[in-house]
């Protein structure tokens, strides 16, 4: 099963990115960040310019967004992008130290497949009201295109 072909999107703001690495650092130097279903790149290209952040990575599946992302952030320092499914690039996924989720509408199933890929120790953070039943997460409330503030579930892998 993939993501999926969703047309539904939104978006996290950038502005909300200082409040989400509050409740995630210290960080590890050298983390790598990955945003699963990163859309236009603005996740991505507001992560790379944390120091401690070595590569921030967006994947998306839709390829007009994708396509959108490479026109405004292509060739930045310590972004990179790719169109695909998630589901089909493991590498990404176990290389993450905080893996993001805009998953709000996914389905069940797919989370439960990305979730054993994570490695131990990682971050994940996702708006999805999915949990493992492993690690006790934090809420938060982030500012979305949709929503002014909207849950948000951050944990750290066991």
């Amino acid at each position: 099963m993939s993501v999926g072909n969703n047309s539904t999107y939104g978006e996290l703001l950038t502005t909300s990115v200082d409040e989400m690495l509050k409740n995630i650092t210290p960080l590890k130097e050298e983390s790598v960040f990955l945003d699963i279903g990163s859309g236009k790149g603005h996740i991505v290209s507001r992560m790379a310019d944390v120091p401690s952040v070595s590569r921030a990575i967006g994947v998306e599946l839709i390829k007009k967004r994708h396509k959108r992302a490479l026109e405004i952030y292509g060739g930045k320092d310590k972004v990179e992008l790719y169109c695909g499914d998630i589901l089909k690039m493991d590498k990404y996924i176990k290389e993450a130290d905080i893996v993001f989720m805009n998953s709000l509408t996914w389905p069940t199933k797919v989370m439960d497949d990305i979730y054993p890929r994570i490695k131990s120790g990682a971050y994940i953070i996702h708006n999805n009201a999915w949990f493992s039943g492993k690690e006790r997460f934090k809420l938060v409330q982030l500012a979305t295109s949709w929503y002014k503030r909207s849950t948000w579930y951050i944990s750290k892998k066991k």
